[in-house]
């Protein structure tokens, strides 16, 4: 596929334009793309969609590649045509094709209006929830923050306690004051132990799990 790319380079402006362009080989393949096209089909970048086709055809019907690829060499002004989604769907465009001397079409794909429309409310749907999981995790994030300095503050405060309750024990005889101390230093060992349990509680719910899942969930 590099190979291929470096024999058929796009112009450099092709990255800006918001039309798909593609050099496409006589049986459907790509041999270059700029970024919209990639976009336009679902992947993340127009290397991605290079390795993701592969010796495929982006093509879902072979008579619209033999319509846009006519051996006499005119071109093809939008004319219809369906392009297979990363996802495996089908995605309705207008292509405009020439054919080049040596046999590859320069190809600009258009989205049909109501395409474009499903694909643009997908990508909000997708915003929308990356911006709410963006949220929950900076929520997350903030609550475990204040946890944990919280936390270190109680520490101490049991600690100075419990200090104060042992040394009183070594500087008495009185049995009352000793059992008084006594039920001091247990109360603020069990506050010291809910401290730890809830230190443990927001670790667990940090933790990353890892394990396999499909690369379709990622993008």
């Amino acid at each position: 596929m590099i190979v291929r790319m470096a024999e058929y380079q796009l112009p450099a402006y092709a990255d800006v334009l918001s039309d798909g362009i593609g050099i496409i080989a006589p049986c459907g393949t790509l041999h270059a793309a700029n970024s919209a096209l990639a976009l336009l089909l679902g992947y993340v970048s127009k290397e991605q969609l290079l390795a993701g086709t592969g010796d495929e055809s982006i093509f879902l019907s072979p008579a619209d590649l033999a319509a846009i690829g006519d051996p006499a060499g005119t071109a093809a002004i939008a004319r219809p045509c369906a392009l297979q989604t990363r996802r495996g769907e089908e995605l309705t465009v207008t292509v405009t094709a020439q054919k080049r001397p040596d046999g590859m079409l320069d190809a600009v794909f258009t989205p049909d209006r109501n395409t474009a429309a499903v694909e643009l409310a997908h990508l909000r749907t997708l915003l929308r929830r990356t911006q709410f999981h963006m949220a929950q995790t900076e929520r997350v994030r903030a609550v475990g923050s204040l946890s944990g300095f919280l936390a270190h503050e109680l520490n101490n405060v049991f600690g100075s306690v419990i200090g104060r309750a042992q040394l009183m024990q070594m500087k008495t005889t009185d049995e009352r004051l000793l059992r008084e101390c006594a039920y001091i230093v247990q109360a603020a060992e069990q506050g010291v132990g809910e401290v730890k349990r809830l230190l443990q509680f927001i670790h667990k719910s940090r933790q990353q799990y890892f394990g396999p899942m499909s690369v379709d969930e990622v993008f």
